[in-house]
């Protein structure tokens, strides 16, 4: 089972944001070997229907657009979020928002995938919505990162980056 990290340091190093309200990470062991476009694609596209039928209302009314089957063969989105960066160590997503700018960042190191997410809130009062919201995210990023893991075959949970 996936478990909530502490943000590793590299991601900050990225500088994806000016500033950074919110931030989580989630990581699984496994023996999989992917790159984090791989991991991103295999997270978020193949996530289950009926998974992306309850999150898809609550993501629209955030204003993020998640787009179901359209992005397998986008070389530049993933599930409706735009591919910012992408190399060996991590994949970069974003997306427009009305609350501000998200980013997931996935990375691989050795036996592990790692899903991160940051937030920026540019909407005065989105923090109290996001302290609603922020428990549904938290419960659907483990998940994400579980089904991905289990999909390429894991093999235990690590508890720290």
């Amino acid at each position: 089972m996936a478990e909530q990290i502490p943000v590793p340091a590299d991601v900050a190093a990225l500088q994806l944001l000016d500033r950074v309200d919110y931030q989580d990470a989630f990581s699984a062991m496994t023996a999989a070997s992917r790159a984090p476009l791989e991991w991103a694609r295999l997270a978020l596209e193949d996530a289950p229907a009926p998974l992306l039928a309850v999150v898809r209302p609550i993501l629209m009314a955030l204003g993020l657009r998640v787009r179901a089957g359209e992005s397998r063969a986008s070389t530049d989105r993933v599930l409706g979020w735009r591919i910012l960066h992408s190399d060996e160590a991590h994949v970069v997503l974003g997306m427009d928002a009305r609350f501000g700018a998200p980013r997931i960042v996935f990375s691989a190191p050795p036996g592990r995938v790692v899903m991160k997410t940051l937030l920026q809130f540019d909407q005065f009062g989105f923090g109290t919505v996001w302290a609603v919201v922020g428990g549904i995210h938290r419960a659907v990023a483990r998940n994400l990162v579980d089904r991905a893991a289990a999909a390429a075959g894991v093999t235990r949970t690590t508890d720290g980056p």
